[in-house]
């Protein structure tokens, strides 16, 4: 009897060890991997957005109440909010955001999120986003959407990669 006690405790205080030894070494790894996020660098430079809708955006009257205002129009940069508009956007006017901050070298992604005026019919929209830096066209995405009541929409873009094939921007 005795011997079944200590096989079981012996048990349990080698399974509860490696338990602990696994989450210790599991925390400290991911605290490399947020203290590597944090030395991301900022590309040098002005960088642009616009975003052109081919519908009338208008906020969404019968969505969601909240405290918040309804929203027409929501741009977000790696989850961080860098536009909300409340009131109508016009079809084909390009929005232009300058100077967009938060942008680092290596991947980034923009989330658009819009809503088409009640009134229109539903059919197939498009929500066209350029980035420029310093001025000059970096990149161009279009996402054509099926047709329905809110369109959203996420727009990857790598500027390791772009910068490079786009060159240098020295003046």
């Amino acid at each position: 009897m005795m011997r079944v006690v200590v096989i079981l405790l012996l048990i349990w205080v080698i399974g509860m060890g490696g338990l602990s030894l696994y989450m210790h070494e599991r925390e400290s790894v991911q605290a490399m991997d947020n203290g590597e996020m944090m030395v991301q660098r900022t590309p040098e430079g002005i960088f642009g957005l616009d975003i052109t809708l081919s519908f009338t955006a208008q906020p969404d009257s019968f969505g969601v109440k909240t405290d918040e205002k309804p929203t027409s129009l929501l741009v977000r940069l790696n989850g961080k909010e860098i536009l909300r508009r409340h009131d109508e956007v016009a079809a084909g006017i390009p929005v232009l955001i300058e100077p967009v901050r938060g942008l680092v070298e290596g991947v980034n992604e923009f989330y658009v999120e819009s809503s088409p005026a009640s009134g229109e019919a539903p059919r197939a929209e498009a929500v066209r986003l350029r980035c420029f830096w310093d001025g000059k066209e970096l990149i161009e995405h279009t996402y054509w959407t099926e047709a329905g009541p809110d369109i959203s929409a996420t727009f990857p873009i790598n500027l390791r990669t772009d910068m490079q094939r786009e060159g240098s921007h020295e003046p």
